[in-house]
């Protein structure tokens, strides 16, 4: 293994933790480049113009395993190429396997993304490509539709409906190990090697569900091959469907994967959802170290009213019960009522007991009701239920057999 490539996947392994060890080697040896493997904003192209006539259907020689990339890790160590790992997350977004499409006439493609801390965005299923009525599905992670259903169906464009053929195309030719794309000419005697360090890489898993196999391809913002770039294009392409998400900024999003995948929670009168959930992504309202404070009222309502666990509470008991919250996840429905008042749901989370060395991590379900008061958002409501060990499946969702 070449040493960038050494220390490129040492950091990806270790995360952001080993940053400033990684950045003093690179000091002693001379690092030229540092890069973040995020989507780039602008499309890739992938070098091939045959016309859309379907999918290829070579199997992979001989040689090569029929199974996933040995370089099959997100950023915070879960394995995609182990199936187990691998089928719990197409589950927790409502799908089912690849392999139970096998023996239908229509190809199907499949593009799974994760992000660079392993939050996995919404999946991208495309049907129908080489028909008269090509069809792009999205499905989030099942906090806001029921299992099973997208939270989004559009009619493709033609054009769209091509360079998903176009990626389906070059994902079954490319080598199953993105090491073999991933070439690092030696150095001369005399050239200084240089190390390139790569952070936070997102991640992408596309498959491609023909009659006779599935071609399963795992690539991240840190390869050099194509594939990852067109697969991340998607999302701008797929957001271009969705006007009623483009009120949420994609900048504070991450770009437009984050954007669909808030967007998907929003229900009632959209535009008002929309503005409350940018309010409470963007803005110190998920801790609540500081509830006691003074000035936390800017976004308290006056008669603020807090259930927790059976007790209603109010005022500076309300605030001083709130202090012992260390942060809160709205994971679920944005519904809003009126252009005035919208509810949240989610969880919240408490360290147990607080200030020890190792406490316990206690998650609880919560529903908050935000109102209109003065010409700005407060929270007037918030209910918050029995707590207990867990946590959403995309935030404890890594058990110590999953990790390297």
């Amino acid at each position: 293994m070449t040493l960038p490539r050494m220390v490129t996947s040492a950091v990806r392994a270790y995360g952001l933790s080993m940053l400033a060890r990684w950045l003093l080697f690179a000091v002693l040896c001379g690092v030229s480049s540092i890069t973040t493997g995020w989507p780039a904003g602008a499309q890739s192209p992938v070098k091939a113009s045959t016309p859309p006539v379907g999918f290829d259907t070579e199997p992979p020689p001989a040689d090569e395993p029929n199974d996933f990339d040995s370089t099959c890790m997100d950023e915070y160590g879960r394995r995609l190429c182990d199936p187990r790992v691998w089928r719990a997350i197409v589950g927790s977004l409502g799908l089912k396997p690849a392999e139970d499409g096998l023996g239908k006439d229509a190809a199907e493609l499949r593009i799974f993304m994760v992000d660079g801390y392993s939050h996995d965005l919404p999946a991208m299923v495309f049907s129908d490509l080489r028909g008269r009525e090509p069809r792009l599905d999205i499905y989030t992670l099942g906090w806001a539709r029921p299992s099973g259903e997208p939270s989004f169906t559009v009619e493709l464009g033609e054009r769209d409906a091509f360079q998903a053929v176009r990626l389906a195309r070059a994902a079954t030719r490319s080598p199953i190990s993105a090491a073999e794309v991933d070439s690092t000419p030696p150095a001369d005697a005399d050239e200084v090697s240089s190390l390139v360090i790569c952070l936070h890489p997102w991640t992408t898993v596309i498959e491609v569900i023909e009659k006779t196999g599935v071609t399963r391809r795992i690539r991240n913002g840190c390869h050099t091959d194509d594939l990852f770039r067109l697969a991340a294009s998607f999302g701008d392409r797929a957001l271009a469907y969705l006007p009623e998400c483009q009120i949420l900024e994609a900048g504070r999003y991450r770009g437009a994967h984050g954007v669909i995948d808030s967007c998907a929670t929003l229900s009632g009168d959209i535009a008002t959802a929309a503005q409350l959930r940018m309010k409470i992504d963007t803005h110190d309202v998920r801790s609540w170290a500081g509830a006691a404070d003074p000035d936390l009222p800017a976004i308290l309502a006056d008669d603020l009213k807090l259930r927790l666990e059976g007790r209603d509470l109010s005022g500076a008991e309300a605030r001083a019960a709130l202090s012992g919250f260390t942060g809160t996840q709205f994971t679920g429905p944005v519904r809003a009522a009126s252009s005035r008042d919208v509810t949240l749901e989610g969880e919240i989370m408490r360290y147990d007991p607080p200030g020890a060395d190792e406490p316990a991590a206690l998650y609880a379900p919560v529903t908050q009701r935000w109102v209109r008061q003065g010409g700005d958002w407060r929270l007037a409501e918030m209910q918050v239920g029995a707590f207990a060990p867990g946590g959403t499946p995309n935030e404890d969702k890594l058990s110590a057999g999953d990790r390297r």
